[in-house]
């Protein structure tokens, strides 16, 4: 038999190969256009980790309707509302082997 120990055994998932800094730096910059182009901002990119961030959308039609009906009044209550509105975060990171990781909250 003439082959090599590497030949013959399979290599495990951890002895995957270490991308370079500047490798997952690009893995996770493609990932951030693409939420960008979902309406997402970015709010932080470090190279190893990058934050998005996107507002939930506001029914204008609904809030017009609600602030007829209601003489005015419901602009204040959307005022407030909109000072709380929800925000869609997700943290982005790109481990050694090049996954992908998304943290959604």
């Amino acid at each position: 038999m003439s082959g090599s120990a590497d030949d013959v055994v399979p290599r495990s998932s951890s002895a995957r190969l270490r991308l370079t800094d500047e490798e997952r730096r690009s893995i996770l910059d493609r990932a951030v256009t693409r939420y960008v182009e979902h309406g997402y901002r970015v709010r932080s990119n470090t190279g190893r980790q990058a934050v998005v961030a996107k507002r939930q959308s506001v029914n204008v039609p609904l809030n017009a309707v609600l602030a007829i009906l209601t003489g005015g009044f419901w602009l204040i209550l959307l005022a407030v509302r909109l000072l709380n509105w929800p925000t869609d975060l997700v943290v982005l990171s790109v481990d050694e082997t090049g996954e992908l990781q998304g943290r959604f909250s």
